[in-house]
This record gives structure tokens, sequence and C-alpha cells, in this order.
């Protein structure tokens, strides 16, 4: 297909939707961290686990609050390492609030996990035998011309054909688990301090949006910003390098 990212195509789907609500939103203070949080999980749910997930209220819900519930045991890890307490787990004592938080994600993923998988093998066995789309819209959108659906089927047909690359299915969850905690949070906290910094700098937020109303080649194709732009948008492209930069995503590393 080009080339396309999948990525990408996820966002131009959900972009119109986020434009929406920061228009509803912009007549009063409103909490931008949380819209771009819940953005994001959304976006990153279809490109994990299929637009049937992605549709699911109660399953992107749950995905959030996994996420949530994952960087509390991570802060607290964090905290006892801080504390020079040798090897993080010491620190956790049985009984204690840090356990207890531990073991209810744990649960979380597992019956998330356990959900998504049983949704997932409906919806192929549906299509299967072309029995419809599991209740979505029949309105084609631009992640159907993607060669496969999600990373999740991409993962399930590899494992199937290399036994070494995934022991077993529990494998694929806990990789699909460790791609939530990696891409949420990490891309909501770019972003915002992205908006903070061009806040604090309206003289170069100016230069760059002079920058994406004067780029001709791209107005002249299509009214959005996609990654092949990049080529073009040099100005763009060295604020938001700067932002990674100033902005580490995190501090103390994962050990």
């Amino acid at each position: 297909h080009g080339r396309v990212d999948l990525a990408e195509i996820v966002f131009l789907d959900e972009w119109p939707g986020l434009c929406a609500r920061l228009a509803h939103h912009s007549s009063a203070p409103f909490n931008l961290k949380s819209l771009l949080h819940e953005f994001q999980v959304r976006i990153l749910a279809t490109v994990l686990f299929g637009k049937e997930v992605a549709a699911t209220q109660t399953l992107v819900s749950r995905i959030a609050q996994l996420d949530q519930s994952a960087n509390r045991v991570i802060s607290n890890l964090y905290k006892i390492m801080l504390l020079d307490t040798g090897s993080p787990l010491e620190g956790v004592v049985l009984g204690s609030a840090d356990l207890a938080n531990m073991l209810a994600s744990l649960g979380l993923q597992r019956r998330l996990m356990s959900e998504i998988f049983s949704l997932n093998r409906s919806s192929t066995t549906e299509r299967s035998s072309g029995s419809g789309s599991s209740g979505l819209s029949s309105k084609k959108s631009r992640v159907d011309v993607c060669c496969f659906r999600s990373i999740l089927d991409l993962f399930l047909s590899v494992a199937r054909l290399d036994k070494s690359v995934f022991e077993d299915e529990e494998h694929v969850k806990n990789v699909l688990t460790e791609l939530v905690f990696a891409g949420v949070d990490t891309m909501v906290g770019g972003v915002t301090a992205f908006i903070f910094y061009m806040c604090l700098r309206p003289d170069i937020q100016s230069r760059v949006c002079m920058e994406l109303d004067n780029d001709g080649g791209r107005k002249q194709q299509r009214n959005v910003v996609t990654l092949r732009d990049k080529r073009t948008l040099h100005l763009l492209q060295a604020c938001i390098l700067e932002t990674l930069r100033i902005v580490t995503q995190i501090p103390l590393g994962i050990y």
C-alpha cells in the first residue's frame, strides 16, 4: 500500500472526532491531557487489537484503566528504587498497597486480554464465513485498506508459523500489554509538552502555523498533514525533536 503507516491511517480516521471535541471545548477551560489520553487509547486499541475492540467502549475504557493502573505500579517501583532498597520487589511487602495495586493490575490484564482474544476470534470466524462486520457500520474506512487488521492478527499469524518467536498465547498477550504501556503516556506526554512549549513561545508557534499554511505541495493535494510532509515541514520537525530533547519521557529508565 505504498508503505503507508498503519498508525497514520488510524490517526486520520480518528482525527475528525478529536477536532470536534476540541471545537466543543473551545469556549471554556478543559483538561487537554485527558482528551489526548482518550484519543491515543482509541488509536492504540485499533492498531493493536483491531476495529472491533476500538468500537467497544467498555474494552477501550478498560485499556485506559489498565494503563493508569500500571503507571501507579511503575511509579511505586521507581520510589522504591530511589530509596535504594536493593531489588524493587524487596520493597513490596505482602499485604501492602503496592502489592494490592500490582495484583489488581495483573487481574485486569488477564480479564481484558481474554475478552479481546475472544472478540478477535469471533470476528475472524464471522469474516471467514462472510456473515457481516460484527455489528459495525458498513461505511468503509481507511483502516479497511490495510493488508492486516491489527498487530494482534499479525502476532497470531507469526505464532502459528514460528514457535520460536512466541512461546504461547500468554506470551503474545504479555507483549501486547507492554505495547499498551509503551504507546499511550509517552505519546500523550510528548504531544502535551509540544503544545506547552508552543504556548510559551507564541513567536515560534506563529512561524510553525505559517509553515503549515504555506506548504503548497500538501495544500494542493489534501487538507491534512501526513508523515510524507516531514520532508518539507522543517521548522515543525525541528520543534518536535527539540521538545523530545528537553522533555525526557522516562527520566529514570526501566531497569
